[in-house]
């Protein structure tokens, strides 16, 4: 059917074609689809504040309303994404990793398995990890500097401890 006018009332049988300047949208009825050609795309709400469609290559959820982006699970929130600010994901309806102005905020804990490091520097001169046998902390340039008023390195127990640092004071250092 291509640029007909149904009035209130009428049915249809059958499968279905809209065309457009060079855009198809299809009702097959034996497969029970609304098929959206390439470029298509499906516009919603009173000003068109959402939009989806895919160009043969991409495909696209574009919010165009005010207010946030929200995708949302069996009755709790996935994912939220606000203009000009944070993307939110969550776990069970909780917030849990957020992109912020300055990077990225994490709620919890972040878990790496083994041989698996956390990188930090522009050329990841820093990298913290466990390799399953060993942890380490490695630093390819410069110093590795641990700032505090008072150092302690002590045995994972927490109960002996090898050195001491005091700012302005003493290094001790333990043996047993």
């Amino acid at each position: 059917v291509t640029g007909v006018h149904v009035d209130d009332g009428a049915t249809h049988d059958g499968d279905v074609t809209f065309t457009g300047a060079s855009y198809n949208v299809t009702w097959d009825k034996s497969a029970n689809d609304f098929i959206w050609g390439d470029n298509a795309q499906a516009d919603f709400g009173d000003g068109k504040d959402l939009r989806i469609y895919h160009d043969g290559s991409n495909s696209y959820i574009q919010q165009n309303g005010t207010g946030d982006l929200i995708i949302y699970g069996t009755g709790e929130t996935l994912a939220t994404f606000a203009d000009d600010g944070a993307v939110t994901l969550y776990h069970n309806n909780t917030s849990r990793l957020n992109t912020t102005s300055y990077g990225v905020h994490v709620t919890g804990d972040v878990y790496l398995d083994d041989s698996e490091y956390l990188q930090l520097g522009a050329a990841q001169d820093l990298f913290l990890g466990h390799d399953a046998t060993n942890s380490h902390i490695a630093n390819a340039t410069g110093e590795l500097r641990i700032r505090a008023n008072t150092l302690n390195l002590k045995n994972y127990d927490d109960d002996e401890t090898f050195i001491t640092c005091v700012d302005d004071g003493a290094v001790s250092l333990y043996h047993n």
